[in-house]
């Protein structure tokens, strides 16, 4: 008993951080407090103040240059002084020992895990197998869009009678989150058959039937794997492609999109076309360098889609130099030239080209925790 008291206290702050983080994505039963998105990253950095007390000179220089991006970011934004504060004390858990920001990464890692099992079972039971159970009508998260979700026990199914609804969204808004938070926990953990969260993690990814996962995981299985992990995945994506490669909506969802239309991937649905005629005009423009500020790319030019081609058009070519620079910059000084600064390469490509949310708590963690939390094991196990 005591030995357990003892592990809750050591672990305590560590999984209450990771839940923040789980809340920030976030799932369906917390739609409707999405005012309070700023509210996590004051939570995440009091919590890990709690720990620790005061802040460290750990990772000084590396949390100097993400700040002053934020910065940046919250000047153009026009914000007012919570839109400086939150960003600023999000990027401040940069302080904290790697360690501890290691254990968070791990401990979210665990949680989605744990939590996503129940929703792949009622997936697997109601849109799988088709068993009838009751739901209710939940409204979107992005009021943009026009259907509504059928909100079952642990598990959101798009209201929307087109083929898009087979994908495994959980408990989030698109079955894009699910895939790109999978794709990148598999990346930064690697693929370890014998621990237990890699198999929800994995099987969550491939049931989102999202491309980016699907990439990711080819990168994952090319860079990081062994010999004998390689053609074990491999031949299991080849048995699996080729007993789906008839199935309308395997078909439809995955191998079309595969498909180059136009000298590009017919899945490259990030941006509208609206968004493309206009950055043919922006590039080389008066507003390249600074951008437009605040939300104009979302609200005016790209409406209802998320492309890194957002952040270039809201913080012009200075704040998307500054973000790409500062984060390869670390990530290569905290890993080193390795197969490690590969891989968060493919993580931070990955994250920026189809959310580049990184005042976003889930985003910011998803981008720069990971490569501390590879670091961190890399000189535990070196």
């Amino acid at each position: 008993m005591q030995n357990i008291i003892l592990w809750c206290r050591s672990n305590f702050i560590e999984y209450a951080v990771a839940f923040i983080i789980f809340l920030s994505i976030p799932p369906f039963f917390m739609w409707s407090f999405d005012k309070l998105a700023p509210i996590y990253s004051f939570l995440v950095f009091f919590l890990s103040l709690l720990k620790f007390r005061k802040l460290k000179k750990t990772n000084l220089l590396f949390f100097t240059s993400i700040s002053l991006l934020f910065l940046y970011m919250s000047i153009r934004n026009g914000s007012n002084i919570f839109g400086y504060l939150a960003p600023q004390l999000l990027c401040s858990v940069l302080l904290f020992p790697s360690k501890f920001l290691h254990d968070v990464f791990d401990k979210f890692s665990k949680l989605y895990a744990a939590t996503i099992i129940p929703s792949i079972l009622m997936y697997v039971l109601v849109v799988l197998i088709g068993v009838d159970i009751s739901y209710e009508i939940v409204e979107p998260l992005n009021a943009l869009k026009d259907y509504d979700y059928l909100h079952y026990p642990f598990l959101i199914v798009t209201n929307k009678l087109n083929i898009g609804s087979f994908r495994f969204e959980a408990y989030y808004d698109e079955p894009g989150v699910v895939g790109t938070i999978s794709g990148v926990l598999l990346l930064a953990r690697g693929i370890h058959v014998k621990k237990w969260e890699t198999w929800p993690i994995l099987i969550s990814g491939f049931l989102s039937l999202s491309l980016a996962f699907y990439l990711m995981l080819f990168a994952n299985i090319l860079i990081f794997q062994n010999i004998k992990v390689k053609i074990l995945l491999t031949s299991v994506l080849v048995f699996l492609g080729a007993v789906l490669v008839e199935n309308e909506v395997v078909g439809t969802l995955m191998f079309d999109r595969l498909t180059i239309e136009d000298g590009r991937l017919a899945g490259e649905n990030r941006t509208s076309s609206k968004m493309d005629v206009f950055m043919e005009r922006y590039v080389g423009s008066n507003e390249f360098l600074f951008g437009y500020g605040g939300n104009y790319s979302q609200e005016v030019v790209n409406v209802g889609g998320a492309s890194y081609k957002d952040f270039l058009v809201n913080y012009g070519i200075v704040g998307f130099g500054m973000l790409v620079f500062f984060s390869l910059l670390f990530a290569l000084v905290f890993l080193r030239p390795s197969k490690l600064f590969v891989i968060y390469f493919v993580i931070f490509g990955s994250v920026i080209y189809q959310r580049p949310f990184v005042n976003h708590t889930l985003y910011f963690s998803l981008l720069y925790f990971s490569f501390l939390y590879m670091s961190y094991k890399n000189r535990c196990m070196s």
